[in-house]
């Protein structure tokens, strides 16, 4: 398809019924229409003029994708620090009122994002000769796949923290435990019975699904707890409402 030349609203429903609207398309119509030198590009111009046709796009109802957006974010941390010539992240990044429209989009598509996380990965660039087209597209991309790497690396961690939560009845846990600690006290006669004998295998979940259904007996004074020292053997005492 031939570059278009003029990005008027018009132009813009051209790309876009032709399904050639990506956001490399659009640096390249930018780059044409604006006449900027595609060996020396001017990163503030081509900027400023990406930031004003998405909100053309935003205007006509198009939906504009993540990677553009991703890309709005990219070339904003490309034109500050063209402007500044910050070698550090850290340093404070003035914003225009144009930046600030785009701003309020991306966060609109991607949730709350702290103004200094939208721009990075802070993308290389040549210092001592113009940026040509080569190297923007290059950079775009670097940082598009290295953003691409860190939302897989967040999607496995939250996969991961998505534990399967097992549930359990505890009135029944609670009653099966209790006529447990009943029939030892039948059979044994003792004033006190080890924690112990209600374990039969001391997995951790047996371990835990059997000491919560005693605290909840020992709350309701069915049988009273003992322990001598930290991290001591539980005893279990028959509790003032004790009943057989």
């Amino acid at each position: 398809m031939d570059v278009v030349v003029s990005l008027d609203e018009k132009s813009l429903y051209e790309l876009i019924l032709s399904d050639d609207l990506t956001y490399e398309r659009l640096i390249i119509n930018i780059i044409k229409e604006q006449k900027l030198d595609p060996w020396d590009i001017d990163l503030e111009k081509l900027a400023n003029r990406y930031l004003e046709v998405l909100k053309t796009l935003k205007k006509i109802n198009f939906r504009v994708s993540g990677k553009f957006l991703v890309a709005a974010a990219i070339l904003l941390r490309m034109k500050s620090d063209a402007l500044t010539k910050q070698e550090s992240e850290q340093e404070p990044i003035s914003v225009s009122p144009l930046d600030r429209e785009t701003l309020k989009m991306i966060k609109q598509k991607f949730g709350f994002i702290p103004y200094d996380q939208i721009f990075i990965p802070k993308v290389p660039l040549p210092k001592k000769r113009g940026i040509t087209i080569e190297d923007l597209f290059q950079a775009l991309h670097s940082a598009m796949e290295i953003k691409e790497k860190k939302d897989v690396r967040k999607s496995k961690m939250r996969t991961s923290f998505n534990m399967e939560i097992k549930k359990v009845n505890m009135l029944s846990l609670i009653k099966k435990v209790y006529e447990k600690i009943v029939s030892i006290f039948k059979k044994e006669k003792k004033e006190k019975i080890s924690f112990n004998r209600l374990i039969k295998n001391y997995t951790r979940e047996e371990i835990i699904w059997t000491i919560l259904p005693l605290l909840h007996l020992a709350n309701q004074h069915k049988v009273g707890l003992e322990q001598k020292e930290q991290f001591g053997d539980i005893f279990i005492t028959r509790g003032v409402k004790y009943e057989e």
